[in-house]
């Protein structure tokens, strides 16, 4: 298991710089990762990505340092634990309504006794068998890395309980999502949003 980048920049209390990218060329996450960037945000909640083209991106990310952040859709649990045995690093969960959807994603993302993932061991992730048992269940549970998406008012009203669910890392206002279902698209500078953002932060 690969220590996560991201994670360690978060534990260390420093920035982490990220970039999203929706092309489906796998030189390009290459070369972006050995750009320096600390991780890359693969969408798969709005892009038209194929589990088989997503860990042809995750691998050729993989040649350089940066860590993937792989949102699923809503509700798409059973693709959190593909993702990671693929060699995802982190888990973007979108659209989260309050803390108990928020413990069943870490429930997906996380072995026992924090989560329920399943075990396979064959995957990126594990050096295809090449870690034992033991230590692959311990590393993925310390490096695997969650961050939830609000995209709701309601759900921002419970940031705080959403955010003290053990196994959440990071939470995130989904800006765009928020404009619309507040009735103010685009308007990424309405008080309302400002308000939410500094609730979350």
């Amino acid at each position: 298991m690969r220590p996560s980048v991201i994670k360690k920049k978060l534990k260390d209390g420093k920035p982490a710089l990220l970039t999203q990218l929706h092309l489906t060329d796998a030189s390009i996450f290459e070369m972006v990762s050995v750009m320096g960037f600390d991780g890359i945000w693969m969408d798969l909640e709005h892009h038209g990505y194929s589990l088989e083209t997503a860990g042809n991106l995750i691998r050729a990310t993989r040649v350089g340092s940066a860590d993937i952040l792989a949102r699923a859709a809503k509700g798409e649990f059973m693709r959190i634990g593909r993702l990671l045995e693929m060699g995802a690093q982190g888990i973007m969960y979108p659209r989260c309504s309050d803390a108990s959807e928020a413990e069943e994603v870490v429930r997906w993302t996380k072995f026992a006794p924090l989560g329920q993932r399943g075990f396979d061991g064959a995957g990126a992730d594990a050096f295809y068998t090449g870690i034992p048992m033991d230590k692959y269940v311990k590393d993925a549970n310390e490096e695997t890395f969650v961050v939830i998406q609000l995209e709701d008012p309601k759900a921002v009203e419970q940031s705080e309980a959403i955010a003290a669910v053990e196994g959440v890392d990071v939470i995130m206002l989904g800006s765009a999502d928020f404009s619309v279902l507040s009735g103010i698209p685009g308007q990424f500078d309405h008080p309302s949003i400002e308000k939410s953002l500094n609730k979350i932060a």
